[in-house]
């Protein structure tokens, strides 16, 4: 069955749950969610916040735990550092970008927050769309459609290149993106593509103490369950602690822009007795 993330609200408790009660508006990060009524293990489920809708709720697990898991946990993403966001425009760069930004929160001057987040997008419209809700610079925005990104980013940082890359080009953007690595730095992978198809990836940047990390949370879930448990319900909560904060969370205007929403099923409520 497909889906992966919903929003509902609790109709039956397991023996033994506790800290849920039924009638709970609750969200999830879980396999097939295309349905009128799931079960779940009660680790993947987190208490929707009062002010926060059903159908808001229902677009940040994949995306925020996909972007906080490679950011925060896997990047070690630390203040002052350059960060390459691409395909910016998509559900988990937004998500990303704002968890970039948050990392610098103690600032208040909005330039200087986007002033280390470098982004690629494939259209005007969504230049915009991040220049507006996120202040992101001109100067600090490029195609993804070709790999003149490379160079003007280069120029951009006086060669010293990105810290962290969260990449989803492939091919030779992605080979580009990849030799772009700041000293040190670490290109967090979240397409498959080059994967599945075996690709080469360049020696030149590990040269350079660059790591390469691969990010599939389903691999990474049945590793950490394995070992200690409860992976998704720790993410789960991390986002939601800093939703409610209002550090991050979902943006209206991505249901307005056909180029760039993302799309919710509303299933037909059973009755029960």
């Amino acid at each position: 069955m497909i889906g992966c993330e919903c929003a509902g609200i609790i109709r039956r408790l397991g023996p033994g749950v506790t800290g849920f009660q039924v009638g709970d508006r609750v969200v999830t990060q879980t396999n097939g969610t295309y349905v009128n009524h799931l079960q779940v293990d009660v680790a993947r489920v987190h208490i929707i916040p009062d002010s926060m809708t059903f159908e808001d709720a229902a677009t940040i697990p994949l995306v925020y735990l996909t972007a906080i898991h490679s950011l925060y946990h896997i990047a070690n993403l630390q203040e002052g550092q350059y960060v390459l966001i691409h395909s910016a425009g998509g559900g988990v760069g937004i998500a990303a970008i704002q968890l970039a930004q948050h990392k610098k929160c103690d600032r208040t001057d909005t330039e200087i927050l986007s002033w280390q987040v470098f982004v690629t997008v494939s259209t005007n419209e969504k230049r915009k769309l991040l220049a507006s809700q996120f202040n992101i610079p001109t100067n600090r925005m490029f195609s993804s459609r070709n790999t003149k990104f490379a160079e003007e980013i280069r120029r951009e940082t006086n060669g010293l290149g990105i810290d962290i890359i969260l990449n989803s080009l492939v091919g030779e953007l992605l080979d580009e993106s990849w030799r772009l690595t700041a000293d040190g730095g670490v290109m967090v992978e979240i397409g498959k593509r080059d994967i599945v198809d075996r690709n080469m990836l360049s020696m030149e940047p590990f040269d350079r103490n660059c790591s390469f990390r691969a990010v599939d949370l389903s691999y990474v879930e049945q590793i950490s369950n394995a070992l200690t448990g409860n992976f998704a319900n720790g993410l789960l909560k991390e986002v939601f602690k800093l939703v409610e904060d209002g550090h991050i969370g979902p943006r209206h205007y991505i249901s307005r822009r056909p180029s760039i929403r993302r799309s919710l099923l509303y299933p037909a409520w059973p009755t029960y007795g």
